[in-house]
């Protein structure tokens, strides 16, 4: 086969690679109504060091007037927390010394000068500060004498049985001997290691920790807020069960919110427990506080519901219900976000503002605590997708960007009336002008039906089209198809490396957001658990089908490309498929869902989209009936049919779906006399996110489709 030259495909992903994205943003706590500043901390590629750089850059509106500063370095920090005055800043480092592992710092600092930098080894209280959005965080009480944050439950170390006696040893070493191998069970995919979090509380001035262990058994806590007056924390309580069930991504995890009085220590639960909860945010007032309630099983993913909890009684209501089905692009679909920002009341305390996503965009809407009225103050067709990232003083800060479109900062004031109709946004810093070359748009697609799905006959889906912008009309584009994972995740209109690169490069990219996905109404998640492989795969194909008839295409270079659920429809798409696509690429792909099981950190997901319940008992038995329908669901069924040549990629340090399932694939294509090929990554997991990995893996999937488009 002749080698193919990709210097271009190289130069296009450096280009793009070293576009930003904003990380995080906040409104300075000091700011005033004519003087503010804005904070953020961007992510950058760093091809040459192989690794993902963060930068600060502060910006100041002045009386309409917008100045910043240049763009700073900072490394190695994981929480960066301002306090409620302003005047003082908290910091979590991640220190790598020159001889052994990597330490944590806990720094205070002021407006001048570093005032505390303190070991967390040296505390000795509890093992590693959490510095995922899962279970962490980091939070000034309103006195700013402590800190709140989440980390693990410190644990005596293990010894061998043999190790020479002499050092001296307390209790839990003594009754720790001989366990330096024992197993433990920990919260699986970009969560290994973490076992046992608990809410600690740190005293500035004495640097004393207070390890708040009273929390129910069986039960994993974090995140956690200040209650009002510091006079109690409340916390998120995530079930452990007989076993850990991978959390991230999952947001359906039985789980709490307890209340723990300081003074009594006395911890009580608030509602009732049969949930999955997330996110509690007090308001300014003190009043109440808002978090989010979804069902506690089935698809990994769910349209919310937001409560609110009266803090002088503890009672709690629904502020907005799930929206079972949608039938216009403009109603509201339902709450489809993981968590709600930190900082999302206004000042009235009675509405707040989030991020949720709407169908195939992010949107910001705006809520009424009270009457649970939703009104969307971002609906520009024109534009792509919105995060907000924080509020004070109902100002806003935000990010918005598209495919064309690299992430903007955005500042707005939110005015007393009619907020939808008159916001008007500042850009704070677009580092970069609109990709001209690159156009996109959403289309609408209503779904065929079979006899079984009769109940959800009114649940239709979109996919997004984006291709080159300046095409000759005699010149027919090579098409991707590319459905994403979850299956109860989405693609939305935002900016994305390899759908810019690509574009660039002359594909035309058809992104689906196929029945169950996220922000299309409950209804819409529900359909799919049971008809996996049926009709997400026939939506999928029927989107392909319907770019072709709209564009010229050229059908010697139709392929296919998906990770994790994404990779499980590519199986799917090139067996069922097979002369429709030449070539595909799958990435940490489930194959069969029967033997995934095995191996996942999350085998309810296994039972809940082949349409059974899942039995925690059941896990590990292998009931026939079980094996028998995932079998007729996965893609290994029609791997005698697979024409398209196939490239799998994995990543080594994969919990979510095993290492195994991308092998036992390439053994059943390579034995058929299929063209196969694997990537693996040592150092990554689930996603391919890694600098290097993430580099090298674009450069193959182009490679590979130019080799084996026809």
């Amino acid at each position: 086969m002749t080698e193919v030259d990709v210097d271009d495909v190289v130069d296009v992903y450096r280009t793009l690679s070293s576009y930003p994205e904003v990380k995080s943003g906040r409104i300075n706590n000091k700011s005033s109504a004519d003087r503010i500043q804005v904070t953020a901390v961007w992510s950058q590629r760093d091809l040459d060091r192989g690794e993902h750089i963060s930068f600060i850059k502060n910006y100041y509106i002045n009386n309409g007037s917008i100045q910043s500063t240049q763009p700073e370095e900072i490394s190695k920090v994981e929480w960066s927390v301002q306090s409620p005055s302003g005047q003082y800043r908290a910091v979590v480092r991640l220190v790598s010394p020159k001889v052994g592992e990597p330490k944590q710092y806990l720094e205070v600092w002021d407006d001048n000068r570093r005032l505390h930098n303190i070991s967390v080894d040296g505390l000795d209280k509890h093992g590693k500060i959490y510095d995922d959005d899962t279970f962490g965080c980091l939070e000034w009480s309103a006195s700013e004498d402590r800190l709140l944050y989440i980390a693990e439950k410190k644990k005596a170390k293990a010894k061998s049985y043999f190790e020479q006696k002499g050092v001296s040893e307390d209790n839990d070493q003594k009754s720790r001997k001989g366990e330096e191998y024992v197993y433990d069970d920990d919260w699986g995919e970009q969560l290994t290691g973490k076992v046992q979090p608990l809410p600690c509380l740190l005293d500035i001035k004495s640097q004393t920790v207070t390890v708040l262990d009273c929390m129910p058994e069986n039960f994993s806590a974090g995140p956690a807020i200040w209650c009002p007056h510091d006079l109690g924390i409340v916390y998120v309580a995530t079930y452990n069960g007989p076993f850990r069930l991978g959390r991230i991504y999952c947001a359906m995890r039985k789980s709490a919110l307890y209340h723990v009085e300081l003074k009594s220590s006395n911890c009580t639960m608030l509602g009732t427990g049969d949930k999955s909860v997330h996110s509690p945010i007090f308001s300014p007032d003190n009043s109440c506080f808002v978090f989010l309630e979804n069902k506690a099983s089935g698809p990994h993913a769910h349209c919310s519901k937001l409560k609110l909890c009266k803090w002088s009684d503890k009672s709690i209501v629904t502020v907005t219900d799930i929206v079972r089905n949608i039938k216009t692009a403009d109603q509201f679909p339902g709450i489809f976000t993981i968590n709600l920002p930190r900082r999302c009341w206004l000042e009235d305390s009675k509405r707040i503002v989030i991020t949720t996503q709407w169908r195939s965009k992010r949107e910001l809407v705006i809520i009424s605590c009270e009457t649970g009225l939703v009104s969307r103050l971002t609906n520009d067709p024109v534009v792509g997708s919105w995060s907000l990232l924080d509020i004070h003083n109902d100002m806003m800060l935000a990010t918005v960007a598209s495919p064309s479109q690299p992430p903007s900062l955005m500042f707005a004031r939110l005015p007393p009336k009619d907020p939808e109709s008159e916001m008007t946004w500042s850009k704070l810093d677009g580092c970069y002008q609109p990709l001209l070359d690159i156009s996109w748009q959403i289309h609408s697609a209503n779904a065929s039906y079979d006899g079984s799905y009769q109940a959800f006959s009114s649940v239709n889906f979109e996919y997004i089209v984006v291709k080159p912008s300046e095409v000759p009309s005699d010149e027919a584009l090579p098409m991707i198809v590319f459905p994403h994972g979850g299956p109860h995740a989405v693609i939305s209109v935002d900016y994305m490396l390899y759908t810019a690169c690509l574009c660039r490069l002359g594909y035309m990219i058809v992104y689906v957001n196929f029945r169950g996905s996220f922000g299309f109404g409950e209804d819409s998640i529900e359909s799919l658990p049971g008809s996996v492989g049926t009709s997400d795969v026939r939506d999928v194909q029927m989107a392909a089908k319907l770019v072709m008839e709209a564009h010229k295409v050229d059908e010697g270079r139709v392929f296919a490309l998906g990770g994790s659920h994404g990779g499980f429809i590519t199986g799917h798409l090139i067996g069922q498929y097979p002369d429709f696509y030449k070539a595909a690429v799958m990435r940490n792909p489930v194959v069969n869902i029967g033997s995934m099981i095995a191996g996942t950190d999350i085998p309810d997901w296994n039972y809940v989209e082949a349409g059974l319940a899942y039995d925690e008992r059941q896990d590990a038995l292998g009931v026939p009936d079980f094996y028998a329908k995932a079998w007729l669901l996965s893609p290994i069924k029609y791997v005698d049919k697979v024409t398209a040549a196939v490239l799998i990629v994995i990543g080594q340090k994969d919990r979510r779906v095993s290492n195994q399932q991308a092998h036992e694939y390439r053994k059943a294509l390579a034995s058929r006399g299929a063209t196969v090929r694997m990537l693996s990554y040592v150092d990554d997991c689930h996603p391919i996110v890694k600098v290097p990995g993430e580099a090298d893996c674009f450069v193959n999937i182009v490679k590979w489709f130019r080799e084996h488009g026809k």
